[in-house]
């Protein structure tokens, strides 16, 4: 938060979030789609958590009505102060 950095050394940062890391939001992100709400899906380049194709493979069993649809559309690259090929 602010200028405090998250690595793996801030013990205090990891245990206060360890109960939510690998806690599951694809029911909420389903009902979420499904009453129309736009989402982003974060995919981190080199996060080895939330890494992407851990993301496509849960897009891929979303029970979502709009979900042939998401698939058709084209990928887009969100950077911050960052210039992307």
């Amino acid at each position: 938060m602010g200028d405090i950095v998250f690595n793996a050394q801030q013990l205090d940062v990891y245990s206060n979030l360890s109960e939510d890391i690998c806690k599951s939001v694809r029911p909420w992100l389903e009902e979420l789609l499904e009453a129309g709400y736009l989402t982003m899906i974060y995919s981190g380049a080199t996060d080895i958590i939330y890494h992407h194709t851990g993301n496509v493979e849960m897009l891929h069993n979303l029970e979502w009505s709009g979900i042939e649809k998401y698939f058709q559309q084209d990928n887009e690259v969100l950077a911050y102060k960052t210039r992307l090929p």
